[in-house]
């Protein structure tokens, strides 16, 4: 068995901002929540919906995704 122990080797440098703390912080980021799942989940239904409802099919989606251009430089 392999055990990994970690352990803070020092102050979080965050901690020295005026109104945040790294431990006691309370605010929540809406968007990076929303970001790491919920929107992932909700597009899957809609375009599974979608697809479904035959308003289109993968293979139209797959090309609008290759085909679109990406503003910061990848396709």
């Amino acid at each position: 068995m392999i055990v990994l122990i970690l352990d803070i080797k020092s102050e979080c440098i965050f901690n020295e901002l005026k109104n945040f703390h790294i431990v006691e912080n309370i605010h929540l980021d809406i968007m990076h929540d929303l970001d790491e799942e919920v929107w992932k989940q909700t597009m899957t239904c809609v375009i599974n919906i979608l697809i479904q409802r035959k308003r289109f099919d993968i293979d139209t989606l797959n090309n609008l995704i290759q085909g679109f251009y990406w503003s910061f430089g990848t396709a």
